[in-house]
């Protein structure tokens, strides 16, 4: 068997450091060192130095960066009477068409890359200033910022992208869509991608870069996605019989997955759990805002919460549920829950706040709901509950 070129490469032995390797079908290799002997890094790193070298291979000309554009400027400088920063800009982005009416580009970063060349203008705004604007925009917006998975996965929307942010034309969005299509990615992986970049570029035009967004006339489908499937009560009986703790706590609190795996004992308030953010000893993020609130623990699972070595892998739960109830997942139990407590005629605010949903009709916030008003409710669901699985 042949050695897998997927992934980096360790070139000069264990102790080497991490390259990255592209070999084209008439055996010719380029290689580029990923500056890491740690594996993680440079899985991190490798793809776009990957699609680097496979850019380099196949004679695609990378998008200027600000090196060469300092460059031009630099060498206009001492030659205004002959060079023409239009030309040098043109040189840089190739996009070279000309307006007929005003003689400008019409290539908005081109020109203003040329402006910056002439002294009369700052640099054009790259891809990575252009996602630091919209996560800065969207942490403002969103009172916190941006986690390192949402970043990773817009470093991922953007990669082998060579065009500047402000010279995207509709057949560039096309072309980008294409390429995606081609490495045979799922519908729901393409509409994300797409949807990312086209974020940025509103993030762009509420900050007065653009006017508009050629991402939005680019028609992106994700294929049409299915609900959870609520636990029927037989399905809860069989639940509670074969599962394990954790599944019963999903079956009597509604509580989320990372909600649940997340908590320890200092999460224990007598009869209550906690459900807030916190650093220590796992940082853990909520969902929403309204996800903060206290639920009371049923009497079986007192007084001690599994430690954290007890806590279930990632895929260990909905495994089990799936041996037991094969159309169920660990949103099923929650769904479930969330139909015992309209069995048992709870208010719908009030269920909402037990589920620590973003009810968009609450006026206020859940803080509202005592303790006093909680206990009752979570009680009659429980009765409900207690039926289904008896």
């Amino acid at each position: 068997m042949g050695r897998q070129r997927i992934g980096p490469r360790k070139i000069h032995g264990p102790n080497g450091l991490w390259f990255a390797v592209y070999r084209t079908d008439d055996g010719k290799t380029y290689r580029e060192s990923l500056g890491t002997r740690d594996h993680s890094k440079a899985l991190k790193t490798w793809p776009t130095a990957f699609q680097r070298l496979k850019d380099k291979a196949n004679g695609v000309k990378p998008s200027w960066t600000s090196e060469p554009a300092e460059q031009a400027k630099t060498e206009y400088k001492g030659n205004d009477d002959v060079l023409n920063p239009q030309d040098l800009a043109t040189d840089l982005t190739g996009k070279k068409e000309y307006s007929s009416e005003t003689g400008e580009l019409r290539d908005q970063q081109s020109e203003e890359l040329a402006m910056f060349i002439a002294s009369k203008g700052s640099m054009p705004l790259s891809w990575e200033q252009a996602f630091e604007i919209h996560n800065k925009r969207i942490g403002t917006k969103r009172g916190r910022p941006i986690t390192e998975k949402t970043k990773e996965a817009q470093e991922i929307a953007r990669r082998a992208v060579d065009v500047p942010p402000l010279s995207f034309t509709i057949r560039d969005v096309q072309e980008y869509v294409q390429r995606l299509e081609d490495q045979e990615l799922s519908a729901n992986t393409i509409s994300q991608r797409h949807g990312m970049m086209r974020a940025v570029i509103g993030s762009l035009i509420k900050r007065g870069h653009l006017v508009m967004n050629v991402w939005d006339l680019v028609e992106c489908i994700a294929a049409p996605g299915e609900s959870h499937k609520t636990a029927t009560p037989g399905e809860c009986k069989a639940l509670w019989e074969q599962g394990n703790w954790f599944i019963r706590m999903y079956l009597y609190t509604g509580l989320r997955e990372n909600e649940l795996t997340s908590r320890h004992q200092q999460h224990v308030d007598g009869r209550w759990l906690l459900i807030n953010e916190y650093d220590e000893p796992k940082k853990y993020r909520l969902k929403n805002r309204n996800s903060v609130r206290d639920l009371l623990l049923p009497d079986w699972c007192l007084p001690v919460m599994p430690s954290q070595k007890e806590i279930p892998g990632a895929t260990t739960t909905w495994r089990k549920i799936k041996a037991i109830t094969p159309e169920c997942n660990i949103h099923s139990l929650r769904h479930a829950y969330r139909e015992a407590l309209h069995v048992a005629q709870v208010p719908t605010e009030l269920t909402e706040r037990i589920l620590g949903h973003a009810h968009k009709r609450q006026v206020g916030t859940y803080g509202v709901f005592s303790r006093e008003a909680v206990e009752p409710a979570m009680r009659a669901a429980w009765e409900v509950m207690d039926g289904w699985v008896a």
